[in-house]
């Protein structure tokens, strides 16, 4: 994760001073999207030592990838292993490694509630170090050498990964009904990924820069601290989702860390935009261990790892013109227009699951499936 916040801070500003524009950068964004598309299918259909075996395979692609694009200055090569490397855009890993995570840690742990917000906390305190580790730097390609250290400690740690075996003849999802469920939170979480995309880690980074014309040594301490507010907030959510429920959380406080995402496009300058941003921040991500948490109350044990890789492939595949997009509305002008258009399509969707799962959801749960937490 440290080194992910890294990349995604750095990555459209090296791009930038190899000559190349705002479209080339929107470019780089979306294969690092696609390659975490790919990656993610891939290892939805794999159960077992066959999923740890690829995993692990990924990890020394991730590493080759951080030994490639730190010796090579040929945009072809750069481009290619940017898709390569499993290489997160938001900060916090998104790709097939956080899926396979996320679904074995209901398996292993007695809260999984509270693992959920250890599992995050992490992540997010790990991802500032990242951001604030890049602030010195003179040559902008050594940051791709922290995923070279990232690739080969992954590697180390999924080869002495137990996975369960998938007994035989299971379907993929174990009743029509989780399907059904699962396709529907698939559409939802897309809805938003798609905003999310506008304003991923990389593309603020870049939007930042391009508007306010800050260098890297004011957006590595502004994204270091954004990402520990988020972190620390991520604390908060386990005991307010105890009393007031994982829906509730998950919902409120990403649409009002959404209203202040349109206040970041409204700022007329970089000190209050910096400022905005640092709220929203405060509580942008406190959905995410609410929703991990949420998905294994709808979902039985044994199809939340499906459910899982379906709706984040989905929120891959959405998110993956966000990168064409901010490039081509910033090529002509149009400034303000992504994180505007994000903002308000994520308060759309935060309306929309609340307006369908507020009711008794769990009654969505197949019949006879695990109850909640």
């Amino acid at each position: 994760m440290l080194s992910s916040a890294a990349v995604s801070v750095v990555t459209p500003l090296y791009l930038e001073s190899l000559g190349l524009g705002p479209l080339y950068v929107g470019a780089a964004v979306v294969l690092m999207v696609l390659g975490n598309v790919a990656s993610n299918l891939l290892v939805a259909r794999l159960h077992g030592q066959g999923l740890r075996l690829t995993l692990m395979a990924m990890s020394a692609l991730t590493a080759a990838s951080g030994v490639a694009l730190y010796a090579s200055r040929e945009v072809a090569v750069i481009m290619a292993f940017l898709a390569l490397g499993n290489i997160s855009t938001t900060g916090t890993e998104a790709g097939p490694y956080q899926s396979v995570e996320t679904s074995v840690i209901p398996l292993v742990s007695r809260d999984p509630q509270m693992a959920y917000t250890i599992y995050n906390f992490l992540g997010y305190a790990a991802s500032s170090l990242g951001s604030l580790a890049v602030t010195p730097l003179r040559d902008l390609r050594a940051v791709y050498l922290g995923l070279v250290a990232s690739g080969l400690a992954m590697l180390a740690l999924y080869s002495r990964l137990t996975m369960p075996a998938r007994r035989p003849g299971k379907r993929y999802f174990s009743n029509e009904r989780s399907r059904s469920t699962a396709a529907l939170l698939a559409a939802m979480f897309a809805a938003d990924a798609f905003g999310g995309g506008l304003v991923s880690l990389s593309l603020l980074s870049f939007w930042f820069h391009y508007r306010y014309g800050v260098g890297l040594n004011r957006l590595g301490p502004l994204f270091s601290v954004a990402l520990a507010l988020t972190g620390v907030s991520i604390l908060a959510t386990y005991p307010l989702a105890r009393r007031y429920g994982n829906l509730n959380i998950m919902v409120f406080s990403h649409l009002a860390s959404n209203v202040f995402l349109v206040g970041v496009a409204l700022s007329p300058n970089f000190t209050l935009a910096a400022a905005t941003l640092l709220a929203r921040q405060s509580l942008s991500q406190m959905d995410v261990p609410t929703r991990q948490a949420f998905m294994s109350e709808v979902f039985p044990r044994e199809d939340l790892a499906p459910a899982n890789s379906l709706t984040n492939t989905a929120r891959l595949l959405a998110s993956l013109p966000g990168g064409a997009i901010v490039g081509a509305l910033v090529s002509v002008g149009a400034v303000q227009l992504p994180v505007l258009l994000a903002g308000m399509i994520k308060v759309g969707y935060d309306i929309s699951i609340y307006a369908k799962f507020r009711g008794p959801y769990r009654a969505l749960r197949p019949a006879g499936g695990r109850g909640p937490h």
